[in-house]
């Protein structure tokens, strides 16, 4: 997929002008029409690399004020960059590692520190000009690792490029420093959740759709959802069909992943990883029932209700399901008959 550079530079700018406003900060930048006809297969390289650049001017100006004034080179597809007031303390911030690493990942950009700025050097004519593609960048993020191993893996399978994160907070990271076509987020997460995460994304200007990634699919809990700013969402076990569906709404993409066949020996070592994994949740749920433990008892089935259709485990699914609900009708007294079943059924198919 190309990406027009002027246009990685202008969403960056728009994204982190909030961030300035809010430091008191307004970022002054100029030039930038000398990437206008520039493209490149290296967008989310370009992003990190802007990001980091806006932020060590913004850094800057708690010293002086000063502008971002990209310049033209000394051919027509050359470009430069001079960041004046680049303390020793800059230097050594992490958006300097960073800007200095990308530099690194992009071929024909360099970076020449001088005593108090840094000089960037752009060659256009390293940038491709090639059609855009199909190939979308997604980015998955649930803290069940079964979970995002087998979006990741149907994805993959469809041609697309997947990012994942573990819980909200570095989703949000990744929305920063990378540029997606569609992102997945799961509403129960730990360190931060779905929700916090939507809102937090959508206050960075980023317009990308973002889709609820939930186990939770009763009417009113998918009606709240879409009314708190979801595009969409999907149900956990992973609905091939919704799926599709929503491939072909958001990116265009009419690949069908009902069609798409996971290698029998991948599949099963998928599976055996997942059974493996039982023993954990059942020492956590004998953890959880001696400190009656409701609410995290509840968060245990909760995770095995979206993953175990996933692998075959369409029984997993219900009985958890089944525990979940009793969890939320009474609070505060362990539902000890339907935590007896599922013990049983984790006990069946652990290994």
């Amino acid at each position: 997929m190309a990406h027009n550079i002027l246009e990685i530079l202008n969403k960056c700018e728009r994204r982190l002008a909030k961030k300035a406003k809010r430091l008191d900060r307004e970022l002054q930048i100029s030039g930038q029409d000398i990437f206008n006809k520039s493209e490149t297969l290296q967008g989310d390289e370009w992003q990190r690399l802007f990001i980091s650049i806006i932020q060590l001017h913004i850094d800057s100006l708690e010293q002086s004020l000063s502008q971002l004034n990209f310049q033209q080179g000394d051919s027509p597809r050359q470009a430069n960059l001079i960041i004046e007031n680049v303390t020793e303390a800059l230097r050594s911030s992490e958006s300097y590692d960073k800007l200095s690493l990308t530099c690194q990942q992009i071929e024909g950009t360099s970076l020449i520190v001088e005593t108090n700025s840094l000089i960037l050097t752009f060659e256009l004519d390293a940038l491709s000009t090639l059609e855009q593609g199909m190939r979308k960048h997604i980015l998955c993020a649930d803290d069940n690792p079964d979970n995002r191993q087998i979006i990741k893996l149907l994805l993959e399978k469809m041609g697309h490029k997947v990012s994942t994160a573990e819980n909200g907070k570095l989703a949000l990271e990744a929305t920063l420093e990378q540029e997606f076509d569609l992102i997945f987020l799961d509403i129960q997460m730990p360190v931060m959740d779905g929700i916090d995460t939507l809102e937090l994304i959508r206050s960075t200007a980023c317009e990308t759709p973002i889709i609820a990634f939930t186990a939770q699919v009763y009417d009113h809990e998918v009606s709240h959802l879409l009314n708190l700013g979801f595009n969409a969402w999907l149900a956990k076990p992973i609905d091939r069909a919704k799926l599709d569906d929503l491939l072909l709404t958001y990116l265009d993409s009419r690949a069908n992943t009902q069609n798409i066949e996971i290698d029998p020996a991948e599949l099963e070592k998928m599976k055996r990883d997942y059974q493996h994994s039982l023993t954990i949740y059942l020492q956590d749920i004998e953890g959880a029932c001696l400190n009656q433990d409701v609410p995290h008892i509840a968060r245990i089935a909760h995770a095995l209700k979206g993953s175990g259709g996933n692998f075959g485990f369409d029984d997993i699914t219900q009985v958890a399901g089944q525990l979940e609900q009793a969890c939320a009708a009474q609070t505060e007294t362990l539902p000890t008959e339907f935590i007896s079943d599922l013990v049983n059924l984790l006990n069946k198919y652990k290994i």
